[in-house]
C-alpha cells in the first residue's frame, strides 16, 4: 500500500517535470498565453463603481 501511495504522491507534486502536475501546470501556462482573458488571474482589477450620490 505504501508503495502505490508513493507513486501517487509523484505524480500530484511538481517534481521538475515527470510529474502528472507539471504536465498541468505547462498547459496551464501555455493556455494563458494563448487566452490571456480567461485566466482570471492575468485580468486587472476593475474599479468598484461609484457609490457616491449626490445628497
Amino acid at each position: 500500500m505504501e508503495e502505490r501511495l508513493g507513486h501517487v504522491w509523484h505524480e500530484v507534486y511538481p517534481n521538475n517535470g515527470s510529474s502528472l502536475r507539471d504536465a498541468v501546470d505547462q498547459a496551464n501556462e501555455r493556455l494563458a498565453l494563448l487566452c490571456p482573458d480567461a485566466d482570471p488571474r492575468l485580468q486587472q482589477p476593475t474599479a468598484p463603481p461609484d457609490d457616491q450620490a449626490d445628497p
